[in-house]
This record gives C-alpha cells, sequence and structure tokens, in this order.
C-alpha cells in the first residue's frame, strides 16, 4: 500500500471513531425540577410556611403569602435552585417526586424547603 492510502484509511478511521463517540456519548442526567402543580413547606428562623407553586420549563409560579410571584428556575443535575428576596431555595430530588433542600440568605442556612406534587 501506498503512504497515501494508509494516511487515507487511517484518517477514516480515526474520523468514523469521533462520529461514533460523539453520537453514542451517554446521556447527561436529567433531573431537572419536573413541570407540575406543587405545595411547598418552607421552614425558616423556626417559622413554617405553606404555600403553592407551578413550574412550567424554566418558570416558577409561586402562589405565597406575598402574592404571585413569577422567578426563574435554575436547572441543575440533581433538580434546580430559585432565587428570591435575596435568598435562594435549593431543590435537590428525592423519591417520590419530592425535592428539598436547604435555603440561604447570603452564606446562611437559614431554612429548609421540601416541593411535593400536587395531587
Amino acid at each position: 500500500m501506498k503512504i497515501s492510502s494508509k494516511r487515507a484509511i487511517t484518517i477514516s478511521a480515526v474520523v468514523t471513531a469521533a462520529a461514533a463517540g460523539t453520537i453514542c456519548a451517554a446521556p447527561e442526567s436529567a433531573a431537572r425540577l419536573a413541570n407540575g402543580g406543587y405545595r411547598i413547606s418552607t421552614t425558616q428562623f423556626g417559622v413554617v410556611y405553606n404555600s403553592y407553586a407551578r413550574v412550567d420549563g424554566n418558570r416558577f409560579i409561586h402562589l405565597g403569602a406575598f402574592g404571585t410571584r413569577y422567578l426563574t428556575v435554575h436547572h441543575t443535575r440533581s433538580g434546580g435552585y430559585v432565587d428570591d428576596l435575596g435568598g435562594r431555595f435549593i431543590y435537590d430530588r428525592r423519591p417520590g417526586g419530592v425535592y428539598s433542600g436547604p435555603v440561604f440568605l447570603g452564606p446562611f442556612v437559614v431554612g429548609h424547603s421540601t416541593m411535593r406534587p400536587a395531587r
């Protein structure tokens, strides 16, 4: 075989392997917050708040004591988080479609929040 033929075969093998690796790569875990209605129970500074919310794509519609708030969901591999009134509510996926996690005010953990599917 000539060198140009060997080079062409080698290049085509490398390109084929790269394409196969790109196409057959494992998909990224999609644990983002699922769309739907939720009951929320939040404990902050020892006070329990109960409210309702709806997730619709990147929108988080919160029906709470301060009226209806339209927030942005930042999806992550383990669930997602929502920033509201200077606080960050982190929701990690748990069994049964439940999301829960800490509530931060700046760098400090000030509570805990749980979202359960509204049925």
